[in-house]
């Protein structure tokens, strides 16, 4: 198995990918130092810490979510594109390292995106502990953290169940469709409508301590990696 998981990652990070990943992180640090406001003076930011510490938080992980969703939607759309296709003709010789392929496919987005998260999130920690007199909550910011994590993997699976579809991109861009509606649109939903996405789905919208039951979410996301395993099992690739 981890020499499938191997071949994903060569497969994954391309110059390309490495490139793109690289300048959106670069804008996530350049945007969380901007958003500290420290270009006001210390003493200044610390005379109003509650009020620009929220503002900091809340602005740094509104592009944070946005920022890491792409990446995680992009990396579905790369690991099951079609030049990942054909690296089945020359590692897969049967049903067993067919599901070998599958299952790396899903750790290789699994492990990039927890690393993604733990660099972001070690980047933040850093920032507000050396530059600002901002409070942190640690508990809060960790489980923030958390669900944003899950998001991550939400979307990046989505993207997986798509392009087994039609194998199409612009099939995978539909999780980035899914993101931006329930973004906008989440306020002017009906209550029933809200009630099962909160329960199945996760967007964390910003900073927020929210209290958030994930089993029935994990019992969702695990049937749809089960099951997206199962399909691109039998069918033909």
């Amino acid at each position: 198995m981890s020499n499938y998981v191997y071949l994903q990652l060569d497969y994954l990070l391309s110059k390309i990918t490495v490139t793109i990943i690289f300048l959106l992180l670069t804008v996530i640090i350049l945007s969380s130092l901007y958003n500290t406001q420290i270009l006001e003076g210390y003493a200044y930011i610390d005379g109003f810490r509650d009020e620009f510490g929220y503002d900091f938080f809340n602005e740094t992980f509104i592009i944070i979510e946005f920022i890491l969703v792409f990446i995680s939607i992009y990396i579905g759309i790369v690991l099951a594109g079609k030049g990942n296709q054909s690296l089945m003709m020359y590692s897969v010789y049967s049903v067993k390292t067919k599901t070998y392929h599958m299952i790396s496919r899903v750790l290789t987005g699994l492990l990039i995106i927890a690393i993604l998260i733990i660099f972001v999130s070690s980047t933040i920690l850093f920032i507000v502990y050396l530059l600002t007199p901002y409070q942190l909550v640690f508990e809060s910011f960790m489980k923030v953290t958390f669900l944003l994590f899950l998001e991550l993997l939400q979307y990046f699976m989505m993207t997986l169940i798509f392009m087994a579809v039609t194998n199409h991109f612009l099939c995978g861009l539909m999780s980035l469709l899914i993101f931006w509606l329930l973004e906008i649109l989440s306020y002017d939903l009906p209550e029933k409508v809200n009630s099962i996405i909160e329960l199945t789905m996760i967007n964390i919208d910003g900073y927020y301590d929210q209290e958030k039951s994930i089993l029935i979410f994990l019992i969702v996301f695990h049937f749809l990696t089960i099951s997206y395993i199962i399909v691109m099992r039998k069918k033909d690739c």
